[in-house]
């Protein structure tokens, strides 16, 4: 019997291609698709190399039992060559259709902010695209120098400036300085709350509907910064506020149509009561947020959107 995933194994590969020996990915998946007891795999894997005998076997995994973390970095085809990527599009898409409409798969996107020879806006127009390919959580992260990568032949060519304190983020390149790198980590830490949480997945949509999702975030992020001066200790009460309020004020989106949104968000998955701001609109809900999604983790289930 399925016991959930409070009571199963955690099982996390650190191989960051693990997808690139088929052989042994495929025994790696038999060796767990034999199990009964409950689990939770993760693995890192390239994104354009998924063949039929891997497809087979990823499409067996029960729910909650699966997780991918798929390397994006970039969808930019001269960065991808700065950094030895091979990059094929049409396959990228194409695997990201399959694991999001043909498996249970939880799925994690990676994109990477500092990249050698990628601008801001570059880096946005990727995000822009990957949104418009997939559901699934987008990691923002920010380029980091790790011990044993070639990244050092760009320091030179590329003004890449790194922290000399672990994780080794970097501080600024050729392309973004100093302040706007503490932007975009800004950026990056409120994508996490509002966008990955899961928490927010309906108002988001109506926060950048029919707008570049990237500059769309990039100005709420701002606006929340000055508003808070901090990125952390944000409770999600706050933060429904903080959205709420820009919204309405700044967006100028009808107050009902932003409450009812984060009403049915955050009454989504159970455990979870409204801010005092929220109870006079919520009578007007629908029920649809009482529905049973199904037996995915919290983080999973909190990334359906409601049609």
């Amino acid at each position: 019997m399925w016991a959930g995933p409070s009571l199963s194994r955690n099982f996390k590969f650190i191989d960051r291609t693990f997808n690139l020996d088929i052989k042994l990915a495929n025994k790696l998946l038999d060796f767990f698709l034999s199990k009964d007891e409950p689990f939770t795999t993760h693995f890192e894997v390239i994104p354009d190399h998924f063949p039929a005998e891997l497809k087979m076997r990823i499409q067996q995994f029960p729910p909650t039992s699966l997780q991918l973390e798929i390397g994006i970095q970039t969808l930019k085809k001269d960065i991808a060559k700065n950094i030895r990527r091979n990059l094929n599009i049409p396959k990228i898409k194409e695997n990201l259709a399959f694991l999001e409409k043909e498996t249970n798969a939880h799925i994690h996107l990676d994109l990477i902010i500092g990249l050698p020879g990628e601008s801001c806006e570059s880096f946005g127009e990727n995000l822009d695209y990957l949104c418009s390919l997939s559901n699934s959580e987008i990691q923002v992260g920010v380029l980091k120098k790790l011990s044993g990568t070639t990244l050092n032949r760009h320091d030179e060519i590329y003004g890449m400036v790194y922290s000399d304190i672990p994780p080794y983020d970097i501080l600024a390149n050729d392309l973004i300085p100093f302040s706007q790198m503490q932007i975009m980590k800004r950026f990056s830490r409120f994508w996490d709350l509002v966008y990955n949480s899961g928490n927010f997945n309906n108002t988001f949509q109506l926060l950048v509907h029919q707008k570049s999702v990237y500059e769309t975030f990039y100005d709420f992020s701002n606006w929340l910064y000055g508003q808070t001066y901090s990125t952390w200790q944000i409770s999600l009460d706050r933060l429904a506020k903080f959205l709420f309020d820009y919204m309405s004020a700044v967006q100028g989106h009808q107050k009902e149509k932003v409450a009812e949104l984060l009403v049915n968000d955050i009454l989504k998955v159970g455990g979870r009561s409204l801010p005092p701001f929220l109870r006079i609109y919520s009578e007007n809900t629908t029920s649809s947020n009482k529905q049973n999604i199904g037996s995915k983790n919290k983080r999973q289930q909190k990334r359906v959107v409601s049609e």
